[in-house]
């Protein structure tokens, strides 16, 4: 929170100024284009229970989200859905321009009132997490055909669920920072670098067992 920037009248929350403005920068057209050409990217976004006021949609929906992660550490969470809430997938290769695929990302990470409520094809949207935090759902068509998948987590699950045909990879130890950290140097630091670290290890473990099959 940053108080004295409210006190002058811009957001008591800087988080998400500052992640809209980073998007802004980094997406001129021509990255957009790059990104269409090398992948089918798609942005995992959640809609909100259709006649509910937003606010208190949010609320509900990041309250019963928070409550399920501390008193059951599913890997994918299922308060949201049991509320209403409908996933949704905004694909990179649709957005004509930057503005729309940063609209896009700003409502894949909307949770008020830390990050501004998203709109997407003039609909309401939210951070995609509300429904599924890990939206594998969205590999299930991949997974029937035979083709494998990987999911990466950013808690490290003491177990995860056994699907055919999907990886979970995961950190080896807890992030000391969260996504809205922006003043610890050091633990994005070690962050950074425990990523390194883990998908290193990862890669070898990989390796080793395509080497035994």
């Amino acid at each position: 929170m940053d108080w004295a920037a409210f006190r002058r009248g811009s957001r008591l929350f800087p988080v998400g100024e500052l992640y809209e403005s980073m998007l802004a920068l980094l997406l001129t057209p021509e990255r957009l284009a790059a990104l269409q050409a090398q992948a089918d990217f798609l942005v995992a976004i959640s809609r909100p229970p259709r006649f509910w006021p937003l606010p208190v949609a949010a609320a509900l929906g990041i309250g019963a989200y928070q409550l399920e992660k501390r008193l059951r550490r599913p890997v994918h969470p299922t308060a949201g859905r049991r509320l209403g809430f409908a996933p949704d997938l905004i694909r990179v290769g649709d957005c004509s321009e930057p503005k729309e695929l940063i609209a896009a990302l700003m409502a894949s990470a909307a949770v008020p009132p830390f990050m501004p409520a998203g709109k997407v094809g003039s609909r309401a949207a939210l951070d995609g997490g509300l429904f599924d935090s890990a939206p594998a759902w969205a590999l299930a068509e991949m997974e029937a055909t035979g083709e494998p998948t990987l999911v990466l987590l950013t808690r490290p699950f003491a177990q995860v669920p056994a699907v055919e045909n999907r990886t979970y990879a995961r950190p080896s130890r807890t992030i000391p920072v969260s996504q809205f950290t922006i003043r610890n140097w050091d633990g994005i630091r070690f962050a950074y670098e425990l990523g390194i670290r883990d998908g290193e290890d990862f890669l070898r473990t990989m390796e080793r067992r395509r080497a035994a099959g």
